[in-house]
């Protein structure tokens, strides 16, 4: 594991400009990750003195997604005293891609979140997760209990771990909306996409309403066939999307085309890989007992559909709270970028960092 680079001084980021913020590189089990590192700083934008000491907060983004979907909350949580780091994924923009399918499980990404931390000299942190990143901090939590002083996932509910193997082809019956996945999944497919990229991002990177009025095709992306014919419909060309500025639209254009989409959409072959990885983990059913939990729920999100969520509560055991997003669909960190910034805030205060006060006071009695 190389030795953490030291961030130089600098003016708190602007959400956009993405060369604003401090990219930093690291060799985590051998693979070469890139990752921002913000440090706390005072509500006037002065930054404190010793990062080390303050509440840290790691967040993980999802697919098709990079770092700067974190943007918008970024700074509000460095400037209320906390250190923000957000590390591209396995597959994503600088970070290595291995044609190793392993290295993209949820397990093994933990693990290489893990010596991030140990890299940065942090031993427990606040886990926040978008997507297949939230699918990474729930199981985080469960594989290295002892590094997480709270987990919050966006958009996806925690799932407890299969009793057995369940195939993608068999979720994709049983969850149709899911059938993107297979798509996905096909290794030569991602080639196709690259080849219209530009429109690939338009078309994941909106919000309900735009999907359900632009055409050609009047319905979401995770609608069987609408992956498959967006790389072939010349149509599809016309679609914008409603949340990106043409800038950032460029940004995350110009990060996949870099990157490429083979690694990302491996993370969609591991399949059977986590399957087995839990298995022999022992992992269970349920979150860790008293670990604080956070659940951000879109009620529009067409590719994670509401139910997902029923009864999520009976596999928490500790304080448990569900915000729900009324009418939001799946890019919540950009539809509702101020409602996100203060519930997860709000919970991260009077929740996660109450329980760490209490627990300090109860040790100093000893």
């Amino acid at each position: 594991m190389s030795a953490a680079p030291q961030p130089k001084p600098f003016k708190l980021p602007t959400p956009s400009d993405p060369s604003s913020y401090p990219h930093l590189r690291a060799t985590l089990n051998g693979l070469t990750y890139t990752y921002i590192d913000v440090p706390p700083f005072d509500a006037q934008g002065v930054p404190l003195p010793d990062p080390t000491v303050q509440p840290t907060l790691l967040l993980v983004h999802g697919f098709p997604d990079l770092w700067y979907g974190w943007r918008h909350q970024i700074v509000p949580w460095a400037k209320r005293g906390w250190r923000v780091v957000v590390p591209s994924l396995t597959g994503y923009a600088g970070t290595d891609a291995p044609a190793d399918i392993g290295r993209y499980s949820l397990k093994s990404v933990s693990s290489d979140l893990v010596a991030l931390l140990d890299l940065l000299g942090l031993q427990r942190v606040i886990l926040v997760g978008h997507d297949w990143g939230a699918a990474t901090v729930w199981r985080m939590a469960q594989y290295h209990p002892d590094r997480v002083l709270g987990v919050a996932g966006l958009a996806l509910p925690y799932l407890p771990p299969n009793k057995e193997y369940i195939p993608l082809e068999e979720i994709v019956k049983r969850r149709p909306n899911f059938n993107y996945q297979l798509y996905l999944a096909d290794e030569r497919n991602a080639e196709e996409l690259e080849r219209n990229i530009s429109t690939f991002i338009h078309l994941l990177h909106r919000s309900p309403s735009a999907s359900e009025t632009q055409q050609p095709r009047q319905t979401h992306w995770s609608t069987p066939g609408t992956l498959d014919d967006s790389s072939r419909d010349s149509r599809f060309r016309s679609i914008r999307s409603d949340l990106l500025t043409p800038a950032e639209h460029a940004f995350y254009v110009q990060s996949f085309s870099r990157s490429r989409l083979l690694g990302p959409t491996s993370w969609y072959r591991t399949t059977h890989h986590r399957f087995l990885e839990e298995q022999a983990a022992g992992v269970p059913t349920h979150l860790p007992q008293g670990m604080p939990v956070l659940f951000v729920q879109p009620t529009k999100d067409f590719a994670i559909p509401e139910e997902m969520a029923r009864g999520m509560e009976k596999f928490v055991k500790g304080e448990f709270r569900r915000v729900r997003l009324e009418g939001c669909g799946h890019w919540v960190m950009v539809e509702r970028s101020e409602e996100v910034e203060r519930e997860v805030a709000q919970w991260v205060e009077d929740v996660v960092l109450r329980k760490v006060e209490k627990r300090e006071r109860e040790k100093a009695k000893l």
